[in-house]
């Protein structure tokens, strides 16, 4: 007698086999994070990384585990952020092999790891409490995209060139998509979301990373301002607790 696994079958079978690696990777790399996720979620976020790299041709488990530390980093759809445009080309030009295309990634990821995040995420904190002492003192009737950019710009000390380089419109867009989905179609609801998506990729709304921005959303009053209002004190107290401890 012979028995014949069905495609679907094979596909579990090997995704339960990688997400194992992955896990054990992830919880190496972040522990206390990973775990409070729980496991639909890590699920979830192994999943949309695997399938990254699937499309690409990108099979080896170290080639899976570096896509995954990207995502980490600066978002699980980090390949639908403008920002990360150059990033998402080198892992998807199959012109090169795919140990070619991981370094040639991790090239042009280490200067924006430098510049915006820094060890331990100390860059990426320190930015985010000079962010968040902005937010703190404006009004909710004045967090227009303007001030949500250059608060974002004073944050990391940008360049006039780097101001000039930086896609505005294509993130105000995110922003937009974003409040459509959570449904706080507000000009509020457009100023947290642009700042969501600065912080945690223009992703945010779907990224396994962060079930709070749905949970939120989706507990809030049936009002789009209030559920904007639910979601802008949310972030805030998250950001407190990502603030350095010697300013906390």
């Amino acid at each position: 007698m012979s028995f014949v696994i069905s495609a679907p079958s094979v596909s579990d079978l090997r995704f339960d086999n990688l997400y194992k690696r992955i896990l054990a990777y992830l919880m190496e790399l972040d522990s206390a994070r990973f775990r409070a996720l729980g496991d639909a979620n890590c699920r979830a976020f192994v999943r949309k990384g695997v399938s990254f790299c699937d499309a690409r041709n990108l099979g080896f488990v170290e080639h899976i585990e570096y896509v995954h530390f990207l995502m980490y980093f600066i978002g699980t759809d980090f390949d639908r952020d403008p920002r990360y445009s150059a990033l998402t080309q080198a892992l998807s030009d199959q012109d090169h092999v795919a140990n070619e295309r991981v370094e040639t990634a991790h090239r042009l990821f280490r200067p924006v790891a430098e510049r915006f995040i820094g060890v331990g995420l100390a860059q990426a904190h320190v930015a985010l409490s000079r962010f968040y002492e902005t937010m703190e003192h404006t009004n909710d009737d004045q967090l227009t995209p303007r001030l949500v950019f250059d608060a974002f710009y004073a944050a990391y000390d940008f360049a006039p060139t780097e101001r000039d380089r930086f896609p505005e419109a294509a993130l105000v867009d995110a922003a937009v998509q974003g409040a459509q989905a959570l449904g706080i179609e507000t000009a509020l609801g457009r100023g947290v979301c642009l700042s969501l998506a600065l912080w945690l990729g223009t992703g945010f709304t779907n990224d396994p990373l962060f079930p709070w921005v749905r949970d939120v959303t989706a507990q809030a009053p049936n009002n789009a301002n209030e559920r904007a209002l639910a979601l802008k004190a949310y972030a805030q107290k998250r950001m407190i607790k990502m603030r350095p401890k010697e300013e906390s």
